[in-house]
């Protein structure tokens, strides 16, 4: 069966209470249709995604990582951390954290000591939440 762009539209309806409308059998096997079509990057080998991670900056690689528990977790043990660290600040002292850990820290040292940006922390979660202020130059 053939999505056209009626389809597409009532199968996003939501009812009066903002949940999902029952679909018709043929909806049905329409969203079904698209969703075996998709492919995903946490679908490739583990090898690939790392090729791909290897050619983006740190600042990329951080949004990347917010994608998925998994892009996570293949992001946080990437070897490429150690390179952005080396290139900006040399070979640090020998310490537990991990290169992304040791990165983040002094990336966040550095630019708040330039200024370019400041940090308020909230409270209430179990874990502390950022909220970061981007300030023009």
């Amino acid at each position: 069966m053939a999505l056209d762009s009626e389809n597409r539209k009532s199968l996003y309806k939501l009812d009066d209470k903002g949940g999902i409308m029952n679909l018709k059998c043929d909806e049905l096997v329409a969203v079904n249709k698209v969703v075996s079509d998709c492919r995903l990057i946490t679908e490739l080998p583990e090898a690939l995604i790392l090729e791909i991670f290897n050619r983006l900056e740190p600042k990329e690689l951080a949004i990347v990582s917010c994608a998925s528990t998994l892009l996570y977790w293949i992001a946080s043990k990437h070897h490429v951390w150690k390179e952005f660290y080396c290139e900006r600040w040399g070979e640090p002292i020998l310490c537990e954290k991990s290169w992304k850990e040791l990165f983040v820290e002094r990336e966040f040292q550095s630019n708040t000591f330039m200024g370019r940006y400041t940090i308020d922390m909230l409270y209430g979660h179990t874990e502390d939440v950022r909220t970061v202020i981007v300030l023009s130059s």
